[in-house]
């Protein structure tokens, strides 16, 4: 009796292992989603923010009477 319960563990201890891998598995894909997924909005942000520095370091420079006589 004791040696049947011991090989029903025995046999039952493979399947959860590989459940608890196959949780752990999906948690770290989730992670990486989710770290992607915050990646693509900085890479967003940070074009933005290119664009915006080139407009302002690319204005057009006015002479002397330009900015006396607007």
């Amino acid at each position: 009796m004791e040696e049947q319960k011991l090989v029903i563990s025995a046999d039952n201890g493979p399947e959860v292992e590989t459940n608890k891998f196959k949780d752990s598995v999906e948690s770290k894909s989730q992670q990486l989603d989710q770290l992607k997924n915050e990646l693509e909005q900085k890479d967003l942000e940070n074009k933005e923010l290119k664009k915006d520095l080139e407009k302002l370091t690319n204005s057009p420079k006015k002479n002397f009477w330009q900015r006396l006589f607007k």
